[in-house]
């Protein structure tokens, strides 16, 4: 089971939400469940039907790592979960440390310059060699690296 989580508002997200749709239906292809985590639904917005989602706030809203990072962890007790990817710029070493512990975490970056504590990181940009070991200093040495390149 994937967790995708990410972030999709008035404000920013839409194509970290894209991003997410697509990762979804190439996990389904596989005969693989998984489900995206967002924090609020939002009346008008487009949703993928065909992708389970999972609107985690209701009556508050995102307020911080430590929050966020417990209502992800029981998610992934109740849904038996494998592997969580995150797409959020908001959630950082903080949220990725408290659940690092539980899963298989995948992280999809487009910055370089922030540390990470992931089993996967991801970011489709192509860098040269000095960008590359950059990169790394900012991981975990067991960390597995996809880049554009």
């Amino acid at each position: 089971m994937f967790l995708i989580r990410s972030n999709y508002n008035l404000k920013t997200g839409a194509g970290h939400y894209m991003r997410a749709i697509r990762l979804a239906r190439e996990i389904k292809k596989k005969k693989l469940k998984v489900e995206i985590v967002l924090d609020s639904k939002i009346n008008n917005f487009y949703y993928d039907n065909s992708i389970p989602h999972k609107f985690i706030y209701h009556k508050t809203e995102y307020t911080n790592n430590l929050v966020d990072a417990k209502i992800i962890e029981k998610l992934i007790k109740s849904k038996k979960v494998n592997f969580l990817i995150v797409d959020d710029y908001r959630l950082g070493i903080v949220w990725q440390k408290t659940l690092k512990k539980k899963v298989k975490l995948i992280v999809i970056d487009d910055f370089i310059n922030r540390k990470h504590d992931c089993d996967f990181y991801i970011n489709f940009k192509i860098f040269t060699q000095n960008e590359k070991k950059r990169i790394k200093l900012n991981l975990p040495n067991e960390c597995k690296i996809i880049t554009g390149n």
